[in-house]
Parts: C-alpha cells; structure tokens; sequence
C-alpha cells in the first residue's frame, strides 16, 4: 500500500522526470512567473512529441494510450485545479491518448484558465500495464515493470502518523 496524491503513467511521467532534473529546476528558479509557464510548454510540448504509446487493459479492453494520471486532490503542477478533493473519497483519473496539437493546446488552456474537463472522478480503478512504462509517485519517476496490474483505492481504516521533530 502506497499513499501518494499524484501518480502518473506514460507521458505525465517523462515530464515529471524532466521538470525535476537539477538543471531544469535551477533555471527555473531564475525566471519570472510567465517565463516558467512558457519554458514548461515548451520542454512539455518537446516530450509531448518524442512520447511513445503503451499498452494497457482498461474495462476488459486492450488500448494504446499516451498517459494515465491518477490524483488524490484538486492541485495540479502546483496550482491548477481539477474536480478530485482531498477531502472526499474519489480520485481524479484519466486516460489520456490524443497526442495532437489542438488537444494539447486545449488541455494547456482548461488547466491554466481551472476549467478542465477531461477525466473522471472515481473511487477506486484497475488496469493492467503490459509494457514496461515510465511512471512516477508524486514526483519520484521510476520504471513501472511489465506486466503488472495497478488497482488504486482508498485503504478501509485510518492510518496514523507520527511525525516528530529532527532538531529534539
């Protein structure tokens, strides 16, 4: 069991990896607000164009998809917004496996103007990836092995933590 509040598949993946390399982030930290925005358009739309399609078994069907984001909550890329809360108990999920420009520039505008309307809020899914995969968990990239079948839900008890303080 794994609590995460973004995990992604594919393509969210690839530019999770690029956005946190140590180089990418130091430039980043340079650049005024409007700067970033372009910059990661711009390193998203290069990734975007390199990205290969997986296979995955969603719903008893085999499909080539692009990407499958899964989050916990509404943040997205640190300030856009989707119909997932905290809060409550579904998920926002979504298969992505349109690669056009026209598509691309449409999901950019709904998650920069917090209209998006792709996806789904859902409480629990499963699916099978046959391919390894680029994948990442709130951030962290990693290879997702093949085949290996992901089911996301929500754990049925509470879970505790206790945090306590490295400078006691």
């Amino acid at each position: 069991a794994v609590s995460f509040y973004s995990l992604g598949f594919g393509y969210s993946a690839e530019l999770c990896i690029a956005c946190n390399d140590p180089g990418f982030r130091a430039q980043q930290k340079k650049r005024t607000f409007l700067a970033k925005q372009v910059q990661t358009f711009k390193l998203g739309s290069h990734i975007l164009r390199d990205a290969p399609y997986f296979e995955i078994t969603y719903k008893g069907k085999r499909r080539k998809v692009l990407d499958v984001t899964v989050a916990s909550g509404d943040i997205f890329g640190g300030y856009y917004r989707l119909p997932a809360r905290l809060s409550k108990k579904g998920f926002f999920f979504e298969i992505s496996d349109d690669k056009s420009f026209l598509g691309t520039v449409r999901t950019a505008a709904e998650l920069m103007t917090n209209r998006y309307s792709g996806g789904e809020v859902i409480n629990s899914v499963s699916f099978t990836l046959h391919q390894p995969v680029a994948a990442h968990i709130g951030g962290e990239g990693f290879t997702a092995p093949a085949p290996c079948t992901v089911e996301i839900g929500h754990y049925p008890k509470p879970i505790r933590l206790i945090a306590t303080s490295t400078k006691a």
